[in-house]
């Protein structure tokens, strides 16, 4: 027989567990460095450089000024997560001067100056981070959610 004692220690534990698959996990995106990367070069799963290989990857200034074409994301709507993603891999190389950059063109709220901003940064710093943030710049770029919602 199972005493009450026993049974609030289930039911805590189960509890305690399910609170642990909510809680949320850190997703490795391209270009993320692995933690057993040698020399730190970015690679992919099967151990091999990660670059990004897309013939249509243009710079962020000029796909920004492109208006956005059917299926697409709203470019306005998805510079806010590339803005963080850029800001994060910055703090993390320790670039003050690009995050500074990158920071004050966001104050102007221009599209075209938030995307030159990017990408003079790309040629600022080094391989390593340029590669992990045109990885993601493809990855922006080529962005389709499955349902588009146009509220404007």
């Amino acid at each position: 027989m199972v005493t009450e004692a026993e049974i609030k220690q289930i039911a805590g534990d189960v509890a305690d567990q399910a609170v642990s698959n909510l809680k949320p996990k850190k997703m490795d995106l391209p270009g993320d460095k692995k933690p057993d990367s040698p020399d730190g070069k970015v690679l992919d799963e099967d151990g091999q450089a990660v670059v990004c290989k897309c013939e249509t990857l243009k710079p962020m200034k000029e796909w920004l000024a492109e208006s956005a074409q059917q299926g697409e994301q709203c470019k306005e709507c998805i510079m806010r997560p590339i803005g963080e993603y850029y800001i994060g891999a910055l703090d993390e190389a320790k670039a003050e001067k690009q995050i500074k950059d990158l920071s004050e063109a966001w104050e102007t709220q221009d599209l075209l100056t938030i995307g030159e901003s990017m990408d003079r940064i790309k040629n600022e710093v080094g391989e390593h981070l340029r590669k992990r943030l045109t990885t993601f710049d493809c990855l922006a770029q080529t962005y389709k959610p499955e349902v588009v919602v146009d509220e404007k």
